[in-house]
């Protein structure tokens, strides 16, 4: 599993422009670094760790398909046990505003890439160009960062439940403590270009599983109170290994 360095930032989350639950938009700080996934975790990842084969759209290489949020945290639970993390950090899943920040990879247009829906086509697998199936990882352009497939392909579960934005929170925020539904980001293979942006937003149990969603891992300080330890040495810079 290859990972890449994101450092601290602030950025603009949401959008003035899509629906309701998309706004406010608000400028909201990242105040620690974090490693996140290159690509979303594949189909041998997950088999490699939980020894099965959940996904409906087989392939190796392709994103694991068909787990449920309960099954992400099954398998990280099961990656912090058997793989070394850095004193003070855990895999997991990432929260709402570090998955948008690390999707814009700095930009404020609707894609990474612009605003033009045409330029999609480039950077994700959606309904327009997918034959209504998943791909392996890592085919279509990479964002500023080097992170690819943050839009398209399959949707990724965040760690957090589905909730208004609050417009007093600014900075790190992990959403309530309680909901029924847990964010899913990006957007997949099934969608039109109109749900396959940095700022939609979609909710489903964290039991749900359908062959449109699946997941990537962060290597970062965990979301609970925890004993933080050093910051993982000679860290590169943004976009980096």
């Amino acid at each position: 599993m290859e990972f890449v360095w994101i450092q601290p930032g602030a950025f603009l989350m949401g959008s003035a422009d899509g629906p309701e639950d998309e706004r406010p938009v608000r400028r909201l700080a990242i105040g620690r670094g974090f490693w996140i996934g290159k690509y979303e975790v594949t189909q041998e990842q997950f088999c490699a760790v939980t020894h099965r084969r959940p996904s409906i759209n087989e392939g190796d290489s392709n994103p694991v398909d068909k787990v449920s949020y309960e099954d992400a945290q099954e398998f990280l639970a099961d990656m912090n046990r058997k793989v070394p993390a850095p004193a003070g950090y855990v895999f997991r899943l990432p929260t709402e505003a570090e998955w948008e920040f690390v999707c814009r990879a700095g930009a404020k247009t609707r894609y990474p890439n612009g605003n033009d829906p045409a330029g999609l086509k480039f950077m994700a697998w959606f309904k327009d160009n997918s034959d209504f199936k998943t791909h392996p990882v890592g085919q279509r352009q990479p964002n500023a960062w080097g992170v690819y497939d943050m839009l398209g392909n399959v949707a990724e579960w965040c760690a957090d439940w589905l909730a208004p934005f609050s417009p007093t929170e600014t900075a790190d925020p992990t959403g309530p403590a309680k909901g029924s539904h847990r964010v899913i980001r990006g957007g997949s293979f099934a969608d039109v270009s109109e749900r396959i942006s940095c700022s939609f937003r979609g909710g489903v149990p964290p039991s749900f599983r359908h062959g449109y969603v699946g997941f990537r891992v962060v290597c970062a300080v965990n979301i609970r109170p925890v004993r933080v330890g050093p910051a993982l040495p000679a860290q590169p810079k943004q976009g980096g290994k």
